[in-house]
């Protein structure tokens, strides 16, 4: 079951996705981000995406896509904006014209073993925004997520970081900020 609904609806969803989120991550040994923080579980702007078992109990895999009014409410900008200015100017040129950003994508082991990993949860938040009312989608990727997103036209921000790339969330990671643009707004 794909389900997709307002942060606000269900609090109890949201904990799941947090949770799930959090187990992934540890895995990797990365302890805190700033997409674990909980303030986005009361906001009726946030959606949630989750991918659940058949009875709805268990979330298999999830994404949250998370509006902002200025730069620091994203949290890729919370998480690199520090690192390179351009960053925030890149996120306000483009604020007006309506941007959201796909956040807190993670996929349980089971999920990714049938072959499904989260590239359907990338294609549900780019389907998205034209029901949303949102033309620019924005995301702080990691190089596992980061193949999906190429062969569905996403932009790497060369310009951002060191060409492209930031040591993010730990010393043997790099992510980069990129960026969709959907066809209806082009």
């Amino acid at each position: 079951i794909v389900l997709v609904s307002r942060a606000n609806q269900d609090e109890r969803l949201c904990h799941k996705l947090l949770e799930g989120h959090k187990r992934v991550l540890e895995a990797y040994g990365i302890k805190n981000l700033s997409s674990f923080r909980t303030d986005w579980f009361r906001r009726d702007d946030v959606i949630v995406i989750a991918a659940m078992t058949p009875d709805g109990e268990r979330v298999m895999a999830g994404a949250r896509l998370q509006p902002g009014a200025v730069a620091n409410d994203f949290p890729l900008h919370q998480a690199v904006g520090h690192m390179d200015s351009k960053v925030g100017d890149f996120l306000e040129d483009i604020i007006p014209e309506g941007v959201v950003e796909l956040n807190a994508l993670w996929n349980s082991i089971e999920l990714a073993g049938m072959g499904m990993g989260s590239e359907f949860l990338i294609q549900v938040g780019m389907a998205a925004l034209p029901m949303i009312g949102f033309k620019h989608l924005v995301a702080l990727t990691s190089p596992v997520t980061r193949r999906w997103r190429e062969k569905h036209g996403w932009r790497l921000h060369e310009e951002f970081g060191e060409e492209g790339y930031f040591v993010y969330p730990k010393p043997s990671l790099r992510a980069s900020v990129e960026q969709y643009i959907h066809p209806d707004f082009e």
